[in-house]
């Protein structure tokens, strides 16, 4: 047996050790913007992706993915390269935002699966079929994508989800059709990408729920609570419960504006954990071993809260802002 076909057959069975465990290591964090004292946009960005990388360093399991919320890394557009087609990490291309390279390597380094949100640029002198770069008849410079990136654990851009439901942003566009997309960690696991406001359509959620089947999805968000039906962790329960899949969330923390949200949601199951950080806001990575769906592993979830800690959150709630909806209240 050759040295080659050995190693393969080595890697072979550490991959099916590794992906047969009943479970998989998760971290989602809820992240504070810095929207006050900000003056320029490297001033904004900067501390934003030092808390990013501090966060995943902070992490000493051997952590099989690790999710960010949208929103939160700012205004800086940066072109995102086709998945598998250039390591970042390091990389001199000038296209490619400082930002990005750092979070290569991050995960890189890491050795995890790291999904983060960010604005995206594509320039239209050379456009993919997929663009639309024309608004109003006008020919377009460069059109903006509410885009989420993942890297894998290598550094590569494994995948990339541009929003397809977009939400009061004007300066941004959608593909010409629904991107449906989907990953691998390490381990071997199937994950779907949704953003914010996907997550109440049937494009591009239920493609891949019901038609691909698949059991875990990722759900960056920068949401705005709405009374009665609408509050963040709610909405994220509902979803993950009707369609029985494993939801990570991780929300922008916002609470003058009523945006935070994060948690694990294990579909039929209930909530293995979330949180909604309160006034004055903050910052909370949430570090979990998740059951797998096909696992007769039961995970220890306690739905159960005292009176005093029901009292206790909500006086530090008091000053979460929630939108009502006129219809019901009016």
């Amino acid at each position: 047996m050759n040295i080659n076909r050995f190693l393969l057959i080595l890697i072979s069975a550490f991959t099916a050790v590794f992906s047969d465990s009943d479970s998989y290591d998760v971290a989602v964090v809820e992240v504070q913007f810095p929207f006050h004292n900000i003056t320029n946009e490297n001033e904004m960005l900067n501390p934003v992706v030092e808390e990013y990388i501090k966060l995943i360093k902070s992490v000493d399991t051997n952590l099989d993915i690790i999710l960010f919320p949208e929103s939160t890394l700012g205004a800086q557009p940066t072109a995102v390269p086709l998945p598998y087609t250039h390591l970042l990490c390091n990389s001199t291309t000038p296209q490619y935002k400082e930002y990005l390279k750092q979070l290569s390597c991050a995960a890189l380094e890491k050795k995890t699966t790291l999904v983060v949100n960010l604005l995206e640029v594509v320039d239209c002198k050379n456009p993919p079929p997929d663009e639309h770069c024309t608004r109003q008849g006008r020919k377009l410079e460069s059109v903006y994508h509410n885009t989420d990136v993942v890297f894998d654990h290598n550094g590569y851009v494994a995948a990339r989800y541009r929003k397809w439901n977009l939400f009061g942003e004007s300066s941004k566009s959608i593909t010409r059709s629904p991107e449906v997309v989907t990953f691998k960690t390490k381990s071997n696991d199937t994950f779907g990408i949704i953003t914010c406001f996907d997550i109440l359509f049937d494009v591009p959620t239920l493609n891949l729920t019901k038609d691909l089947h698949v059991k875990n999805v990722v759900f960056p968000n920068h949401w705005f609570s709405e009374l009665p039906y609408l509050t963040a962790l709610q909405t994220q329960h509902m979803w993950a419960q009707e369609n029985d899949v494993v939801l990570l969330t991780a929300g922008a923390n916002t609470p003058h504006v009523g945006s935070g949200g994060t948690g694990i949601f294990l579909g039929h199951k209930g909530a293995l954990d979330q949180v909604i950080v309160p006034s004055p806001g903050g910052t909370k990575l949430l570090l979990h071993k998740v059951p797998r769906m096909t696992s007769s592993q039961e995970p220890a979830i306690d739905n159960v809260a005292s009176d005093e800690d029901i009292d206790a959150l909500a006086a530090k709630m008091d000053d979460f802002k929630l939108i009502i909806d006129p219809t019901v209240y009016g």
